[in-house]
């Protein structure tokens, strides 16, 4: 296991394979403004990847782990992602933070997930247990697809915004809570509702069929 000690800051972790550990692959849970490029995180009884507040995570593939394949604390950077088959979500990434370019697929719980004020953009979610693509209140998905999820292709909580997405072939499409606006958006072949808000929401521009 990679372990960094509690209060680090600035650290790096670049090119290189954490793999079969019986915790977490990398715990930098602790150390925040750290970058991690080019890991590959597989088979790691916890998390593939753990890291702090403020964290850049580039061009990682995490599958396989016990929990989450990559979890970044609040703030964080996530980009060209890859998760699959992670025991709980493929990738978590907590308040305020961005997520850009990934994909999550075939990971028993939500394939991407971001906290309050989170942003989610050109990211696919295929074939989860849970969501696909999900995020806390007053979070934006933009540009994503969902395709065979068990339950929402893509969810927003309260005051969120879902825009030009597709979501097809999942339990339910796009749902999103009171104040949330969806616009340009398509779902299809859903095997429950096409698109569901919650109260004082928007829907514009949008194609729901079954």
């Amino acid at each position: 296991v990679v372990s960094v000690a509690g209060g680090s800051r600035d650290i790096t972790l670049r090119a290189g394979a954490v793999r079969n550990w019986g915790g977490d692959g990398v715990d930098a849970l602790n150390a925040s403004n750290s970058q991690f490029q080019d890991l590959r995180l597989s088979f790691n009884a916890a998390n593939g990847l753990y890291g702090g507040a403020n964290s850049t995570v580039v061009n990682c593939t995490a599958t396989s782990n016990g929990t989450h394949g990559i979890f970044a604390g609040v703030g964080s950077t996530i980009y060209g992602c890859t998760t699959h088959a992670n025991g709980i979500t493929g990738i978590v990434a907590d308040k305020g933070s961005a997520v850009r370019g990934s994909t999550g697929t075939s990971n028993s719980g939500n394939g991407i997930f971001a906290g309050e004020g989170g942003t989610i953009v050109d990211c696919t979610a295929r074939a989860n247990g849970d969501k696909g693509i999900a995020m806390e209140k007053k979070g934006l998905v933009l540009n994503g697809a969902a395709v065979l999820n068990g339950n929402e292709g893509i969810y927003g909580g309260d005051d969120s915004t879902v825009r030009d997405c597709s979501a097809h072939n999942n339990g339910q499409g796009i749902r999103v809570g009171p104040r949330g606006t969806v616009t340009g958006c398509t779902a299809s072949s859903n095997n429950g509702n096409g698109i569901t808000v919650g109260e004082s929401s928007r829907v514009a521009d949008c194609t729901a069929s079954l």
